[in-house]
């Protein structure tokens, strides 16, 4: 008689256990419910091109935001008018060179972020427009060839403050 109630005892356990687990799994589907509304949300995602680097699932407009982690508020005003290109780093962004006291092409370095429907190539002079300046919109680290580290303004041409 005790086999059977040691048998029974194990049967019983193995039915409720079973049941337990069928009652967590039903729970979990019903909050993955909710879960799953944030596949619909784009996540923005970086991809490189041939042409240089795209963000998929943002607004064109906002793009080079994502790519070079752009500040919300632009800072100190350069007082440079011009510059000219000397390394295109990809569609919307470029290392360039404001003038120097003489009027050449050998000033400070910085790092031109264009909006979104830019185009640079090399030794490209890009003109501020009136009513527009070359505002700092964080820093830009890079390496030059001979292997020394650089930092140097990051700028975009905004409207004068």
């Amino acid at each position: 008689m005790k086999k059977w109630v040691y048998f029974i005892g194990i049967i019983s356990t193995g039915v409720i256990l079973v049941m337990i687990f069928f009652v967590i799994t039903k729970n979990e589907d019903e909050s993955n419910e909710y879960d799953n509304s944030l596949e619909d949300i784009p996540i923005p995602t970086i991809v490189k091109t041939v042409d240089g680097y795209r963000v998929l699932n943002v607004p064109k407009e906002k793009e080079a935001e994502y790519l070079f982690g752009l500040e919300t508020e632009p800072g100190e005003t350069f007082n440079d008018r011009s510059f000219k290109v000397f390394q295109v780093i990809n569609d919307i962004a470029a290392l360039v060179r404001g003038k120097d006291e003489y009027g050449n092409y050998s000033g400070m370095i910085y790092f031109l972020v264009g909006d979104s429907d830019a185009t640079f190539y090399d030794d490209q002079i890009i003109k501020v427009p009136r009513g527009k300046s070359a505002r700092m919109v964080g820093t830009y680290k890079y390496t030059t060839k001979s292997g020394e580290h650089k930092t140097v303004p990051k700028i975009r041409i905004l409207d004068q403050k």
